[in-house]
């Protein structure tokens, strides 16, 4: 068979396999390096204006006034997802349940955020309120 019949015969069927070689060591050679083929890279956002929210024993009903009441969030994840989400997506709150001391009139902040994402940072980290506040238990005004 000559040189010429063996380029030729079947010749888009080759340049296909060619093609798709070249696609798949591209592919394998950006993971070797650490990168994604597929993915978008990690990034981080900032949403701001997210609100506190107070969780309260069973049966304690307050005005407890705090101070801030939104704060910010510092998030990283990939940056496709990052991309779709708004401060509406998390949750920030301070806990007034645990038996720890509140004298100080200040309460860390604590966020959940959707899987996948990552809370790098809460700004600011607590929020203040005031430690005289009556914070018994009181009837439920429906009893």
């Amino acid at each position: 068979m000559a040189w010429r019949d063996l380029v030729q015969h079947n010749f888009w069927w080759k340049l296909t396999a060619v093609i798709l070689a070249g696609l798949i060591w591209l592919t394998v050679d950006k993971e070797k390096r650490g990168g994604s083929a597929f993915k978008s890279g990690e990034a981080t956002r900032r949403f701001e204006g997210v609100s506190v929210q107070l969780l309260l024993e069973p049966g304690i009903a307050t005005t407890l006034s705090v101070s801030p009441k939104t704060v910010n969030l510092v998030v990283r994840g990939q940056s496709g997802d990052l991309e779709l989400l708004s401060a509406e997506d998390f949750a920030v709150y301070a806990s007034l349940n645990s038996r720890s001391d509140k004298t100080n009139g200040r309460i860390p902040l604590r966020a959940v955020a959707p899987e996948g994402i990552h809370v790098d940072e809460i700004l600011p980290s607590e929020i203040s309120f005031d430690p005289g506040a009556d914070l018994a238990p009181k009837p439920h005004p429906s009893d």
